[in-house]
């Protein structure tokens, strides 16, 4: 699940998605940041590990157009869900959290901020 902190109402985030390696990611093409949205990464790989990709472009408070790719590892041998590198992306105007795990199960949480002043 992705949740969104302080967007202005009703920013639309468009959004492509990139399977690698068997290792499948789907979700909205648009996110309303309003409320969350889930993104789904699933894998019938038993071998190997990949890097399935979220690419997100979102107005700044400018208006400009910015781009952000969150690209994840998982795999057959990954405990858990983590960015590529352990390491969550830095992108203009946003901040991007942590993947947070639940437990009981494969669920997870990530928090997106709007990181510029209003």
């Amino acid at each position: 699940m992705i949740s969104f902190d302080g967007f202005d109402s009703d920013t639309l985030i468009n959004n492509s998605y990139q399977d690698d390696n068997g290792i499948n990611i789907e979700g909205p093409a648009f996110m309303n940041t309003d409320g969350d949205a889930l993104v789904k990464i699933s894998s019938n790989n038993l071998a190997e590990p990949g890097y399935p990709s979220m690419t997100m472009q979102y107005p700044d408070r400018s208006g400009t157009s910015q781009t952000c790719t969150l690209t994840f590892l998982d795999g057959p041998l990954i405990p858990y869900l983590i960015y590529k590198d352990d390491v969550a992306p830095v992108c203009p105007g946003i901040h991007v959290g942590n993947i947070v795990h639940h437990s009981g199960g494969k669920a997870y949480t990530l928090v997106i901020t709007d990181n510029e002043p209003v």
